[in-house]
């Protein structure tokens, strides 16, 4: 039971900046989307790559869930430091 408390925090850095990075494509705009998705036009895109999250379209929404009642704190804190909140 223990490693299954410990997964849901342990992802956290990486979800607030996957996150981060739907919250900038968002403010760019179409335009901005490869950038802000981190692929630059070359190689293969980042579906191929797994991550189609990464090509859908721009959206004024995002919804994020989480299991952990540490990870809903921690999202949520870090988007009210980042003015989403």
């Amino acid at each position: 039971m223990a490693a299954y408390r410990a997964t849901g925090p342990a992802k956290v850095p990486e979800a607030l900046s996957f996150i981060d990075r739907i919250l900038e494509r968002q403010q760019q705009g179409p335009a901005g989307a490869e950038e802000a998705a981190g692929h630059d036009g070359a190689g293969p895109s980042s579906q191929a790559a797994g991550g189609a999250a990464a090509d859908a379209a721009v959206s004024d929404k995002l919804i994020v869930f989480a299991h952990h009642r540490e990870v809903m704190d921690r999202i949520e804190a870090h988007l009210k430091d980042v003015g989403m909140g």
